[in-house]
């Protein structure tokens, strides 16, 4: 499997997960497992771009568009933490929906820019072997404990 199709059917199962967990808020019954499932998520892919994939193409990359890239991280992780805590308060459904909103919308950009940008760079690196080694390396990992993303002005 090429690097780029790992990341990107990864990318569609986030997608999957918002959208049942945008459905349980648009009924008005938060469901907290498809919450979990979205933040536990979301915090391992970030963890695997920012300590794995980012290093191996670093020599490829633009360095300003890996920093743009980790901001959106930044802002995904603030959004998390604000629906974490709105869920916890009781907070309506239609607020949390709005945060919910705001961070798809820098998702999906976001989205389409790595597909396009670095995991096509990471496919140039690596093919083949050196692909499913480092693919059995990034499905192995999870963030440790009290991990964060590079970027934690949020």
């Amino acid at each position: 499997m090429k690097i780029s199709q790992f990341f990107e059917q990864d990318h569609q199962r986030v997608e999957s997960v918002i959208n049942g967990f945008r459905h349980s808020l648009e009924v008005g019954v938060p469901d907290k497992a498809f919450f979990d499932q979205l933040i536990q998520g979301l915090h391992r892919h970030i963890y695997w771009e920012e300590d794995l994939l980012f290093p191996l193409v670093k020599p490829l990359a633009d360095g300003e568009v890996i920093d743009e890239f980790c901001t959106d991280h930044a802002l995904i992780w603030k959004n998390l933490g604000e629906l974490e805590a709105g869920l916890s308060q009781g907070t309506p459904g239609g607020k949390l929906e709005l945060t919910l909103n705001e961070m798809v919308e820098v998702l999906e950009a976001h989205n389409i820019d790595e597909e396009r940008t670095i995991y096509a760079q990471a496919d140039q690196l690596c093919d083949g072997l050196a692909a499913d080694e480092f693919l059995g390396k990034v499905q192995g990992a999870d963030a440790p404990s009290g991990w964060h993303c590079v970027v934690s002005w949020y």
